[in-house]
């Protein structure tokens, strides 16, 4: 006698979600995904700093700043440009799975007054 059909639904549930192949890599690291954003945030004629222990970008009318921490995107703007502390977090999904331009393209779209 097989058991009931929930119970070899949930059963199957259970196996796809602990199998190890199931696991989806992403494409890149973070800090791959963080170098090509400001690779392209330099073309467009941000000034970047990258070999700081927090990276930034800083808008070309130097009143904004985007901040780079491993896993996360933060951004400052007018007097609190200068200090990380006063940063607030720019809500970008996992960008190891975008590509540079999305990104560029998502934190211009989200951030279009201040940039201007």
């Amino acid at each position: 006698m097989s058991p009931p059909l929930q119970a070899r639904v949930i059963g199957r549930y259970i196996q796809e979600k602990t199998d190890k192949t199931s696991v989806k890599r992403p494409p890149k690291t973070y800090a791959q995904a963080q170098a090509e954003v400001l690779t392209l945030l330099t073309k467009k004629g941000w000034t970047v700093q990258q070999g700081l222990k927090i990276p930034h970008a800083t808008a070309p009318n130097k009143q904004f700043r985007l901040w780079f921490k491993p896993q996360a995107i933060y951004f400052s703007e007018g007097l609190s440009l200068k200090n990380f502390s006063d940063a607030r977090s720019a809500w970008v999904p996992d960008y190891r799975h975008m590509s540079a331009e999305d990104i560029v393209q998502k934190l211009e779209t989200m951030f279009a007054k201040e940039l201007r």
